[in-house]
């Protein structure tokens, strides 16, 4: 709670108030202090889904969607846009991460050096990534201010995460040899993302946990019960979408909100992955299946109890 409380104060404004941007920012770190130590069932959203394919290539996999439920993600006949009416625009880049609500896109592509390079995407307009000295660098989450969030780097060198804002590349607060791994920035600049720690039940094996970065502070983000969490996207309200596994969670999907997490059943077995969260709650993602093909995107809009 002295955590919370120096963050809140951080934030006060003259007349002793809360900026309205930092509210969700707050209600993230009250509800995870509140899920670290409360043991809590799993309460499931109620969901309709929308899925979708384009043929071929082994199917969609959705990586993100934003404010105007367009999908974009990437599949084996290459990167898409899913809009909102259903059409479907293949894209000319390596691996698209997110998109904003202004159209812009980050990613990374690959070329002959065998060198991976960070993309900003806006409309035909494209700016290179390369973090110094790096081989690879990679762009996953943007916000609508263009603030984008990442990686960068060079075998048995370095590792870093990385925030590029306003023109310029910041290394972020988890050492240079880090395996956190940001997926998404929301709109009032908070950072989502997983990283690995050791695997309680298997010597010398890895596990991901989900991490939450607002301002360089660090907070893991884990699903009550479970040894695995993925925190793969998040909004401008503060909530949180992704995966979890393991211990005595089960397998299973989820949505954070107000310091709750919902659990969502995909369809079939349930085998799939939320990866996108729109500013209106709409969830993206995809469900794996044993025919062709071997993935099929949805849209999800769900209910919270």
């Amino acid at each position: 709670m002295h955590q919370i409380a120096r963050f809140i104060r951080s934030y006060q404004v003259e007349n002793g108030g809360i900026m309205h941007l930092h509210l969700g920012r707050i209600a993230i770190l009250i509800g995870l202090s509140a899920a670290a130590t409360l043991a809590q069932g799993q309460t499931p959203a109620s969901c309709t889904f929308t899925y979708f394919d384009f043929g071929g290539g082994g199917g969609p996999e959705p990586s993100g969607i934003n404010r105007w439920g367009n999908v974009v993600g990437n599949s084996g006949l290459g990167p898409f846009i899913r809009y909102r009416d259903g059409g479907i625009q293949s894209l000319p880049f390596g691996f698209v991460g997110k998109r904003n609500s202004k159209g812009a896109m980050v990613g990374e592509f690959s070329t002959q050096d065998n060198h991976t390079h960070g993309f900003i995407q806006n409309g035909s307009q494209r700016i290179v990534v390369d973090f110094p000295g790096a081989t690879h660098t990679e762009l996953r989450g943007i916000n609508m201010y263009g603030s984008a969030v990442g990686n960068a780097s060079a075998p048995g060198a370095f590792s870093v995460a990385i925030e590029v804002k306003n023109g310029k590349t910041i290394v972020l607060p988890f050492g240079t040899n880090t395996t956190a791994g940001p997926q998404a920035i929301s709109d009032t600049g908070l950072i989502v993302g997983n990283y690995e720690v050791p695997d309680p039940e298997i010597p010398d094996a890895v596990v991901d946990h989900g991490f939450v970065s607002i301002d360089g502070q660090f907070t893991d983000f884990v699903f009550p019960g479970a040894i695995s969490t993925t925190a793969n996207d998040v909004n401008a309200l503060g909530q949180i979408v992704g995966d979890f596994g393991g211990g005595t969670a089960g397998i299973g999907h989820y949505i954070y909100s107000n310091g709750k997490f919902f659990t969502v059943k995909l369809a079939g077995n349930g085998a799939g992955t939320i990866t996108g969260i729109n500013g209106y709650g709409t969830i993206t993602g995809a469900i794996f299946q044993n025919t062709e093909p071997s993935s099929r995107g949805f849209v999800g809009r769900c209910t919270l109890p």
